[in-house]
């Protein structure tokens, strides 16, 4: 697993055209979900992938940021697990196509 002295980059599914090992300086990159191709979740799959995502973020910590990457359902699923799991709070990866890197944002919706 991941060296827990620094956080983790958590990514909800990787995509092929994106190159987001830049993103590693923020943490060890831990794939949610590496299927490939890249299905697009339906409703019938919901249930499933919203168990796996709790499961692979059953570590996750509030040093921990999440790369908004891959499809947009999953995205949502692991963004929302992450909400719960900390209580409101939310770090995320934003890239800067001016500078070419990523960018840490905090969301704090426990106010």
């Amino acid at each position: 697993m991941a060296d827990r002295t620094r956080g983790v980059v958590w990514v909800p599914q990787p995509v092929n055209k994106f190159d987001y090992h830049p993103a590693s300086v923020f943490g060890e990159l831990v794939i949610i979900v590496n299927r490939k191709p890249h299905p697009t979740i339906k409703n019938s799959d919901a249930p499933s992938m919203v168990s796996m995502v709790r499961k692979k973020l059953e570590n996750f910590t509030d040093s921990d940021v999440v790369l908004p990457i891959g499809d947009p359902a999953l995205i949502a699923m692991v963004t929302g697990e992450v909400i719960l799991i900390t209580g409101g709070l939310l770090n995320i990866l934003k890239w800067d196509n001016k500078n070419h890197k990523y960018y840490e944002v905090t969301v704090d919706l426990r106010n």
